[in-house]
């Protein structure tokens, strides 16, 4: 889906969502193609809203439901960047992330951009709730992401088998919050 919707390294998506599966689908495929995600609440205003899409210079959006996207629809208009929203959700007048994803994988393609990613490169900008002015962007980069998942499997006492790794947005106290099993 991700790369049918013409999407480059470094191109920037939104994904705005309650906690759910098609979060990590979007996030994990976004980042192994290079492309930044900026996870944002579903509960602040739409002016922020509109001020991270431009500052981002977001060009998908990924959201969860209705609400979301009543929010989310005007910036259609108003973000020279915003080139379509895409809901998790089945709703009228929407695209629905479900209806559009390809029939077929191209594994070589995203292989490629896989290995063309550097560790030092933008991974995801998370955005603060901006108390004291606009939101200001803090970016992580792949780097950054894969030092975390070290530091937490010296604390995490985790046993053999399978491997997992989840981001779920839970709080207004973190824009992830991050559990690993590494």
């Amino acid at each position: 889906l991700l790369i049918n919707l013409d999407l480059k390294k470094g191109d920037t998506i939104a994904i705005i969502s309650t906690n759910r599966p098609e979060w990590n689908f979007t996030d994990f495929g976004t980042q192994q193609i290079g492309v930044i995600v900026v996870p944002m609440y579903p509960t602040i205003s739409e002016k922020d809203y509109e001020y991270i899409f431009n500052d981002a210079q977001i060009k998908y959006a990924f959201i969860s439901d209705h609400s979301i996207y009543e929010k989310v629809k005007p910036l259609l208009k108003e973000s020279q960047y915003l080139k379509g929203i895409y809901s998790f959700d089945e709703i009228e007048n929407a695209t629905s992330f479900w209806h559009i994803l390809p029939v077929e994988i191209n594994i070589e393609e995203i292989k490629k951009r896989k290995e063309s990613i550097l560790e030092d490169e933008l991974a995801t900008i998370i955005y603060t709730s901006g108390t004291t002015g606009n939101p200001k962007g803090v970016m992580l980069t792949h780097k950054n992401i894969v030092s975390n998942i070290k530091g937490v499997k010296e604390v995490t006492p985790f046993g053999e088998g399978e491997k997992a790794l989840s981001f779920l947005p839970l709080c207004h106290s973190f824009e992830r919050m991050v559990f690993y099993a590494y």
